[in-house]
């Protein structure tokens, strides 16, 4: 992020109901024109995350209120919830390369997409600004009556860019979970989270399931072995106090 560009720190609101899933971000006239950005322009927004939108106007009851309304999606994106507040900046935008995307998908579920499908998804999120770790909604592409959230998993060239007529999407069959976070374009603090966060996902059911062995086992192994369980309890509870100290 080219830090001589400058920002504006704005609060965080629902969208309207027309803006769910199409990746925008409505700001008064004021705000738009400190940010030199025309309507239909993309903007950085800094939160937890980084990510990219369209920029668009608010109703005249939102003008001077230092807002900017986004979507859950964009949120999410974001890594913040309704009230927090974000960093906005004009984007630094280049057309992509290379978009690889791949369904959000509970564990055990697969999904099989039909010849043309990388063009049906390239038309539908045309001139989209995403970079890594992005969710999207692409329109006309549903799952059981919902639509089927997508991930943003590579983009070539690195950092936020647009989807053209020339990028080449990919599509991978295999689904992602959404807690799967890429690691890019995450702060320092985040990484820290979710390496605590996917720590304690594998570590506190092993020490649930050999707690009452652990206990009864005997001799020096056993000894050992007790030792080790209250050593990674404690660094565990330590490192997740830590992750939560820095949380928004």
């Amino acid at each position: 992020m080219n830090e001589t560009r400058p920002g504006l720190v704005l609060k965080v609101v629902e969208a309207p109901e027309s803006d769910v899933g199409t990746g925008r971000a409505r700001v008064d006239e004021e705000a738009r024109l400190a940010l030199g950005v025309d309507v239909g322009e993309a903007v950085e927004m800094v939160g937890r995350r980084t990510t990219a939108a369209k920029l668009f106007s608010v109703m005249q009851k939102d003008e001077g209120q230092g807002i900017i309304r986004v979507d859950g999606l964009v949120r999410r994106n974001l890594g913040v919830s309704i009230g927090d507040k974000v960093e906005v900046r004009k984007a630094e935008i280049l057309p992509a390369e290379r978009v690889t995307i791949a369904p959000i998908m509970s564990e055990g579920h697969m999904i099989s997409f039909g010849q043309g499908m990388e063009n049906f998804v390239k038309r539908g999120l045309l001139k989209r600004p995403v970079t890594n770790g992005d969710v999207v909604i692409v329109p006309g592409i549903a799952l059981m009556g919902g639509a089927l959230r997508f991930m943003v998993i590579k983009v070539t060239p690195e950092g936020i860019v647009q989807i053209v007529d020339d990028t080449i999407v990919e599509m991978k069959e295999e689904p992602v979970r959404e807690s799967e976070v890429p690691l890019e374009n995450l702060s320092p603090e985040d990484i820290y989270a979710e390496f605590v966060r996917v720590l304690k996902r594998g570590a506190v059911p092993a020490l649930a399931y050999f707690a009452v062995t652990l206990a009864k086992l005997p001799g020096p192994k056993g000894d050992k072995a007790r030792e080790l369980a209250a050593a990674i309890s404690r660094l565990l509870a330590d490192a997740e106090s830590d992750s939560e100290k820095q949380g928004p």
